[in-house]
């Protein structure tokens, strides 16, 4: 399996749940977040860690499935950069402080929207 995480704050908490895990095996983790990598470092070899010094919009074009995690408030926020197309993204895991609005939006655009604690 392939994961690729991008470099944030929600994303270095993904690689430290990865890291604490025991049951992976042969697992490649593709980053442009130092920060992330390194949190990786300790659940080699089970998990190959590739550094890319570029942008994951070729990954995303590349991937057979896309999910973007991302924190409650974020959702429906407009940033500076775009990672992605909406079309490009098969599922949405976010949390329940997500705004309804923007997780309807979500839906109606075709997304998986899964809301956690």
């Amino acid at each position: 399996m392939s994961v690729v995480l991008d470099m944030s704050t929600t994303t270095t908490a993904i690689a430290r749940a990865l890291a604490a895990r025991t049951d992976l095996e042969q697992v490649a983790v593709i980053t442009n977040g130092l920060k992330v990598a390194l949190e990786l470092e300790g659940a080699m070899p089970d998990v190959t860690v590739i550094v890319t010094g570029g942008t994951l919009r070729r990954l995303i074009a590349a991937a057979e499935r896309t999910v973007v995690v991302a924190a409650g408030p974020k959702i429906g926020q407009a940033h500076l950069i775009r990672t992605a197309d909406l079309a490009d993204v098969g599922t949405v895991i976010t949390g329940t402080s997500a705004r309804a609005g923007a997780v309807a939006e979500l839906r109606r655009a075709g997304a998986d929207v899964i809301q956690v604690e």
